[in-house]
């Protein structure tokens, strides 16, 4: 009897099972219901526990009673949020961490592009720029080699006090550093 089971689902592949289409697909409501609301990953789930995340990132974000967070899966988990301008003030903070590990989080959109959830905006300092380079575009093409650069914090006609230029880039989580 055993044997024969074992041998049965050794046999069972997920190729056989004929995908399930479903006639009355909520479409629309999905699109209201996920509109206003962010997807995440975590990139060390066997240190990052989703559970306690799910429970505390509202209270950080201070947002406790307007968000409610969704496991879907070990690593994958969604937050709704009752309002827009919540949503945008957790996704402005930049990256964020959890258990000493950062998360992929993205709005959510309904068609996601291959690269969602791979990246995370992160704030670089470039240090020892030489003096040719010191414009905006040449500093974007040097942080370009790290990531897609979304942001320059660099004024030409303003004084450079801290020795550094600040450059958002979307790092790529996938790739090694």
């Amino acid at each position: 009897m055993e044997f024969a089971l074992d041998k049965d689902l050794k046999k069972m592949t997920l190729e056989e099972d004929k995908p399930v289409k479903l006639k009355h697909f909520p479409k629309t409501s999905a699109r209201e219901r996920n509109g206003c609301s962010i997807m995440g990953r975590l990139l060390n789930p066997e240190v990052q526990k989703m559970s306690s995340m799910i429970h505390d990132m509202p209270r950080l974000w201070r947002t406790y009673e307007r968000c409610r967070g969704i496991v879907l899966s070990n690593e994958v988990f969604q937050f709704v949020f009752d309002s827009e301008t919540d949503l945008q003030t957790v996704l402005e903070a930049g990256a964020w961490m959890y258990e000493d590990w950062s998360m992929v989080m993205e709005r959510w959109v309904e068609d996601p592009p291959e690269n969602y959830l791979k990246t995370i905006p992160i704030w670089v300092r470039m240090r020892s720029i030489p003096l040719v380079c010191y414009e905006a575009e040449a500093i974007e093409e040097i942080a370009g080699h790290r990531g897609q650069v979304t942001d320059v914090a660099f004024d030409p006609l303003k004084p450079q006090s801290k020795g550094f230029v600040r450059v958002r880039v979307l790092f790529d989580v996938s790739k090694p550093l």
